[in-house]
């Protein structure tokens, strides 16, 4: 089979698929070959305990064959790469023939890696047209999914189960442990160290999923005798599970996204995800089981700024603080993120590692509060936004407003003078506004009252939020609980 000049064997997937039998032929003894995939057998079962799929936020090339998922023997060869600098990108050397304007959209496009592995692209964009003479025409393909595990024909096709993610620092906002107190004998120069996996957890999450908490753990394999050291790691996995059977993976990324909103308010950070798995239950039409999808995805963040989570100080909310509550949260959380959507998202903005000026960060805040305040206390539309504020305000508990405000009243004229002089830039209000810094903290305070807010409308009771702002809030943001600045702006 010649394609636009290059050459490739027919069959070229099935070819490749067979290509570790070739292996067998390459030993001049059968004795030989037996024990090498005796031994090859082993070292797959050593390396699947490892668990060694790709971290999402890591970078890889793979290199293989790509076609259109509605004409897969219209093949190119091409090079993809996955970043969280730019996401998916796939440079063919050739072009598909197809119309396309760069940035317009695409179907469903296939790929087999030589290291055989199945691809779907999905959301595609054209991403580079080029030609040179002399020279081998050039085209891209920009993805903003990649699923790795298996070929997809359509987009109704990618239904499936459940949907599996892990993410930095899970272990330590979980709080649950395998692990048991190591037990050193001196006499003996004997230490023990044990280890049981947890059990699998369930929360509801609505009549669409539940909420899996599982665990799996990762040791040395059991045939060799460690020389210097032995690791064993815990790592746990939240899981979204369909209660109606099979749904479309939009679902599940809508219900994902929303648990990422609230993980970022615990974390008071956007949490790292590290790894994504679509699973399906069943066999295919072989009989064998099938296998884990793997989804990369684009976050369009900075995760370098990202803080490692280790100690209870460095979260807001850890699971163990509301455990005996968190069913009901779990239930109410989707309901009130839909309700309060725009407040929502905009909060969990000013988690996300981006560099966004401060004057825009203090304008959201005050579109959230406006916001959550018309859907949550009072929908009329002829409120002037001091009327909206103060009743924010006195909407969360009282030891969590003396904490953050010492005068109430100066801090919501200096929301409204700002706001209109960033919304307006009117020059007569200039001498109204405040400095950036002050702005910052206004801001910040504002996210605070929000934050609380939320905490309340999602069941909390006021002690447990007044313990979770004041006592674990302390290590985040005392800056904005003790601050008691004399200028112009004191009661901010």
């Amino acid at each position: 089979m010649t394609l636009r000049g290059l050459t490739f064997l027919p069959n070229t997937r099935e070819a490749l698929i067979r290509s570790e039998n070739v292996l067998f032929f390459m030993f001049g003894s059968l004795k030989l070959a037996i024990l090498f995939t005796f031994k090859l057998a082993y070292f797959r079962v050593w390396l699947q305990s490892l668990n060694l799929s790709m971290d999402l936020q890591e970078s890889f090339t793979l290199k293989g064959i790509f076609n259109p998922a509605d004409e897969p023997d219209n093949q190119l060869t091409g090079e993809l790469t996955f970043s969280q600098q730019k996401g998916t990108d796939v440079t063919l050397l050739g072009t598909f023939d197809r119309k396309n304007a760069a940035g317009s959209k695409l179907g469903l496009y296939h790929g087999f890696s030589t290291n055989g592995k199945k691809m779907t692209l999905v959301d595609n964009s054209v991403s580079l047209e080029s030609f040179s003479m002399p020279g081998i025409a050039q085209s891209g393909i920009h993805s903003r999914y990649l699923f790795i595990g298996d070929w997809h024909n359509s987009s109704e096709s990618l239904i499936f189960d459940a949907f599996r993610f892990t993410c930095k620092d899970l272990n330590y906002w979980l709080h649950i442990s395998g692990f048991e107190k190591p037990v050193y004998n001196n006499d003996d120069h004997e230490v023990v160290i044990r280890y049981k996996k947890p059990g699998t957890k369930l929360f509801p999450i609505n009549d669409d999923f539940n909420l899996y908490i599982e665990f799996d753990y990762y040791g040395p394999p059991e045939w060799f005798v460690p020389s210097e050291k032995i690791t064993v790691e815990q790592k746990p996995y939240l899981k979204i599970m369909s209660r109606k059977g099979k749904q479309h993976f939009e679902k599940f990324m809508k219900c994902y996204f929303s648990l990422l909103s609230f993980l970022s308010f615990c974390y008071f950070g956007y949490p790292v995800t590290t790894e994504c798995v679509f699973q399906r239950e069943g066999v295919d039409a072989d009989s064998k089981p099938l296998k884990d999808i793997e989804l990369f995805y684009w976050a369009s963040m900075n995760f370098e700024k990202y803080i490692e989570h280790r100690d209870r100080q460095c979260f807001l909310i850890r699971l163990i603080d509301i455990m005996e509550i968190f069913p009901t949260i779990l239930q109410n959380w989707l309901p009130l993120k839909d309700k309060i959507k725009v407040g929502i998202n905009m909060l969990t903005e000013l988690f996300m590692y981006r560099n966004s000026p401060i004057e825009l960060r203090f304008l959201s805040m005050a579109q959230a509060a406006e916001h959550m305040h018309r859907q949550l206390i009072n929908d009329q539309d002829k409120i002037i936004l001091r009327q909206r504020l103060e009743e924010l305000i006195a909407h969360i508990p009282i030891d969590v407003k003396d904490a953050l405000l010492s005068d109430p009243a100066k801090f919501i004229a200096a929301i409204k003078e700002n706001r209109n002089f960033f919304t307006h830039y009117n020059e007569k209000q200039a001498n109204k506004a405040a400095r950036l810094e002050e702005v910052y903290l206004l801001s910040e305070k504002m996210k605070i009252i929000l934050l609380t807010v939320v905490f309340k409308e999602l069941g909390i009771p006021n002690n447990d939020i007044s313990n979770i702002i004041l006592n674990n809030g302390i290590w985040l943001f005392n800056h904005l609980i003790k601050i008691k600045s004399e200028e112009k702006f004191n009661g901010a």
